[in-house]
């Protein structure tokens, strides 16, 4: 077999391999994966991670549960009164106190039954300044808090049903009376714990005493 024949026989089979190769490499390598999907949270940080803080989570009917919960996102975009019309404040949440959720909306799902979703909550910061914003998302609805050695879900939407021209939970007939009173197992504040604000000798002696 002279030089050029090898050659030719070398080329060819490679020709012949290379499409094999290039199918076992796609079926090798990963997939695209999925894109991202829009934040639907206040700071437009909303993801799988999910960032820990020590707070106290306080129902309608006045229990209150502390432990540490979890957030997928680390600050709020407020929407505030400014000059020439609302304005967003980006706020993060190492600055706030409290949110304390102060208005709902309901939305008829069948028959009677209404899911009232909260649209309105009150921010305290730090300094004492209080600013109402509406809310656009939904990673408030349900929140996730390690209390007690487990971790448990708590809501700050609920569940209402008329009957008899009258809601089934507080016996009231007005339409809008859940708007603003919710039911008693509904979170209605968020206050954070801060460790900063903590005296570091309580800090110690809690350290001491797990």
């Amino acid at each position: 077999m002279t030089v050029g024949s090898t050659i030719r026989c070398t080329v060819c089979a490679i020709l012949i391999t290379l499409p094999l190769l290039l199918v076992a490499a796609e079926e090798k390598a990963p997939g695209p994966k999925d894109p991202v999907s829009p934040s639907a949270d206040f700071s437009g940080k909303e993801g799988d991670r999910q960032h820990a803080v020590r707070a106290a989570l306080v129902k309608a009917r006045g229990e209150r549960l502390e432990g540490e919960l979890f957030l997928a996102f680390t600050s709020l975009n407020l929407s505030v009164a400014g000059t020439g019309g609302a304005k967003i404040r980006t706020v993060p949440l190492a600055g706030i106190a409290a949110i304390e959720f102060v208005r709902w909306q309901g939305r008829k799902r069948r028959d009677n039954e209404y899911a009232f979703y909260p649209t309105r909550i009150r921010v305290t910061l730090a300094d004492k300044t209080v600013i109402e914003s509406g809310i656009n998302t939904t990673s408030l609805y349900r929140l996730r808090l390690r209390t007690g050695g487990r971790t448990i879900s708590l809501y700050t939407f609920f569940f209402e049903y008329r009957e008899k021209d009258a809601w089934k939970n507080s016996g009231e007939k007005t339409m809008a009376y859940p708007e603003t009173n919710p039911h008693a197992d509904t979170v209605v504040r968020i206050e954070m714990l801060h460790e900063s604000g903590t005296n570091p000798l309580d800090a110690i002696i809690k350290m001491l005493s797990k």
